[in-house]
């Protein structure tokens, strides 16, 4: 059964993912390139001073990109499960709905590693090309919290599309948003984003497990 819903899966949301991964790799790609243009307008020692010293990180393009990306992927996900009301018969099939619901976000959270994957390669080239070797750990240090908050707007769309109560999804959508920019949050020049609101993550992940079992029984005035 859990396999035949991972291929369902498979076969409903790969071409919004191939899209969202070839955007990833075209955002990958352009930073790249702005990333030359930068050391052909500048001396190198005036760049690695702005990124390494000044907090000006070269890469800025992908910032919201995981956020959005996550958020997408959810939507392509879930939404059309929620229309056709085919969620709600999975969820009455002879299988353990946890079971059911986390193999549908492990199903999302593999295509959104597969889009953070581009951006880590391209940002991985970017500075293998350009910068010295340290700036490698330095600029993942920046990128790993925004690619978290990712993972955080993949699992608030998806709370705020199983919540059957109008008011309860704002305030998902509401809570989901607030720690999305936990991650998001500007940092002194130098130093990395904060990881520490990982731990709202499996949070959200058992909120959304609630969120499935109040749409499985329609308790939408609960």
């Amino acid at each position: 059964m859990i396999q035949s819903i991972l291929h369902k899966e498979w076969r409903k949301a790969w071409r919004p993912a191939l899209v969202l991964v070839a955007g990833n790799a075209a955002a990958a790609g352009q930073v790249w390139l702005s990333t030359r243009q930068l050391f052909r307008r500048e001396h190198a020692e005036v760049v690695w001073y702005q990124t390494m010293q000044l907090g000006l990180p070269f890469f800025h393009l992908l910032k919201y990109l995981p956020l959005a990306t996550g958020a997408a992927l959810a939507m392509a996900q879930f939404l059309p499960e929620m229309r056709q009301e085919r969620l709600r018969l999975s969820l009455h099939l002879p299988v353990n709905t946890t079971a059911l619901i986390l193999v549908h976000l492990l199903a999302g959270l593999v295509g959104l590693a597969a889009c953070l994957a581009v951006q880590a390669v391209g940002l991985w080239a970017s500075v293998h090309a350009w910068f010295p070797r340290e700036m490698t750990a330095h600029a993942f240090a920046i990128w790993g919290p925004w690619a978290l908050a990712g993972v955080a707007g993949y699992l608030g769309m998806a709370l705020a599309l199983l919540e059957p109560s109008f008011l309860r999804r704002l305030g998902n959508l509401t809570i989901a948003a607030g720690a999305a920019w936990l991650f998001l949050l500007p940092t002194p020049a130098g130093q990395a984003g904060s990881l520490s609101p990982a731990v709202l993550l499996p949070l959200l992940a058992l909120a959304v497990l609630h969120a499935a079992g109040r749409y499985r029984n329609r308790r939408a005035d609960a």
